[in-house]
Order: C-alpha cells, then structure tokens, then sequence
C-alpha cells in the first residue's frame, strides 16, 4: 500500500486564496436578485466550508495531506452548488407552499 505523502509547513497561500474565493462568492452571491437566496445559501455553505478547514488545522496544526490541500482549493465551490440545491430542499420540506 502506497503511503500518503505530507505537505510539510503548508503555507498561508492556500488560507489567503480560500479568503479571497470566500469573498468572491459572497459578492456574487450578493449580485443575483432573488431576494438575497442564494446569498444566503453561499453564506451557509461558507460557514460549513470554514469548519472545515478548523478541523483540518486542529487534526494536522503542521502537516497537510493533498486532500486537505484539495479541499482547500476546490471546497467552497463545490460545496457553494451543492448548497444552493440543499438549501431549496430544505426549504421545501420546511414547507411546501413556500415558492422559490
């Protein structure tokens, strides 16, 4: 079995471009007029996206693996769409007269 190479002292460049897609989301998410849903939907899934990464930062303080280092580049967008069907999901189940 092939062992998992370590990034060792990952740098802060993935946190700062993590931030600034963060940001991006948000002002885009901001732009659409639907009446704030899918801001709201960007908002949920960025929080869910910064747990993420504490839990990733308390496991491994000083060593990444290339999935953290992927998740890191590649979360928030996916979790960003994913979150935008969830959220309706929910929404829908919360109360299906609710139009969307």
């Amino acid at each position: 079995m092939e062992q998992v190479k370590a990034i060792k002292n990952p740098d802060k460049s993935q946190v700062t471009l993590a931030v600034i897609e963060q940001v991006l989301f948000l002002f885009l998410g901001s732009i659409i007029t639907d009446g704030g849903k899918v801001f709201l939907c960007f908002v949920y899934a960025g929080i869910a996206f910064w747990i993420g990464v504490v839990i990733l930062g308390k496991r491994r303080p000083k060593v990444y693996i290339r999935t953290d280092s992927l998740y890191m580049l590649y979360g928030l967008p996916i979790l960003s769409m994913l979150s935008i069907f969830l959220c309706h999901f929910v929404w829908y189940l919360r109360s299906p007269y609710w139009t969307l």
